[in-house]
C-alpha cells in the first residue's frame, strides 16, 4: 500500500508500508500533515490522536525543527515509524513537569533513553568534544537507524559525531569504546588529508563522513536522560 501525505499547501513524497502498521501511519500522518497547520489535537476526536494531547509541547518543538519534511524525504517508513514512536513518547510517565521544564529550559531533547543537546556553534572536534564534557555529556554515540534518523531529522547541518579512528588509523572507535559503524557515504571514510573524526554531511541526512578533525562545524552532545528531584 502506498500513502500520499498531499495536502495543500504540504506536498510529501509517498511512502511505502504495510497494512498492519496502520495504526502508526494515522499518527504520523496526523502529526506531518495536521499538526503543521495548527497544534491542536481537537481536530481529531478519535483516541488514537487524543492520547497525544500531553505531548503537544515535545510536538511543537520537533514542528520547529522540521522534522517532518526531512524523515519523509530521505528515510524507509520502518524507520519513520520507530522515530515518530520514541519522539511523541519521549516524555514518559516517569518525567515530571519539572523535568520536561528543566530539560526544554537547558535545550535538551529526549529520544529513547537519552538526552541531547544540539549546538547552534561551531568548533573544531576537540572543542566540540570539550563543551559536552563541560555539561557532563560526550560526544553523540550513534547504536541504531532510528537514533541516526532522528539525529539527521533535528539537524539539517554538518554535526560533529562522537568517532574517530586517532588512535588507530583505519580503526574506527565511538568515544565510548565501541565499534558499531553503520552507515558510512559511498568510499567513505576515505582519510583523504588526515582525516581522522566523523560527521553527518550537510545535505546528506543521515550519512556519515571523515573529514580533518580541525574543521568547525555544529554538534551533538548525548547523556543519559536526566531526572530532576
Amino acid at each position: 500500500m502506498v500513502t500520499d501525505f498531499h495536502k495543500r499547501p504540504l506536498q510529501y513524497t509517498p511512502v511505502s508500508i504495510q497494512g498492519s502498521d496502520i495504526e502508526v501511519e494515522d499518527s504520523f500522518k496526523y502529526l506531518c500533515v495536521h499538526l503543521n497547520k495548527k497544534l491542536d489535537w481537537t481536530h481529531n476526536t478519535d483516541a488514537l490522536y487524543k492520547k497525544g494531547q500531553s505531548s503537544l509541547h515535545l510536538l511543537r518543538r520537533l514542528r520547529s525543527f522540521g522534522v517532518c519534511r526531512p524523515l519523509l524525504r530521505t528515510f524507509q517508513y520502518s524507520v519513520v515509524a520507530s522515530v515518530i514512536h520514541y519522539a511523541v513518547a519521549c516524555w514518559g510517565a516517569d518525567s515530571t513537569d519539572r523535568d520536561r521544564k528543566t530539560l526544554n529550559k537547558l535545550k535538551w531533547i529526549r529520544f529513547g533513553s537519552s538526552c541531547y543537546f544540539f549546538s547552534e556553534e561551531r568548533k573544531s572536534w576537540d572543542k566540540a568534544r570539550e563543551s559536552c564534557r563541560a555539561r557532563e555529556a560526550d560526544l553523540v554515540v550513534i547504536n541504531t537507524k532510528e537514533e541516526n534518523a532522528f539525529i539527521s531529522a533535528l539537524k539539517n547541518q554538518s554535526v560533529w559525531l562522537g568517532l574517530s579512528d586517532r588512535d588507530l588509523e583505519g580503526t574506527w572507535k565511538w568515544v565510548d569504546g565501541s565499534s558499531l559503524t553503520l552507515f558510512w557515504g559511498s568510499d567513505q571514510p576515505d582519510n583523504s588529508g588526515e582525516e581522522d573524526c566523523g560527521h553527518i554531511r550537510n545535505g546528506f541526512p543521515g550519512v556519515w563522513n571523515d573529514i580533518s578533525c580541525l574543521s568547525s562545524m555544529q554538534w551533538i552532545c548525548e547523556k543519559e536522560q536526566m531526572l530532576f528531584v
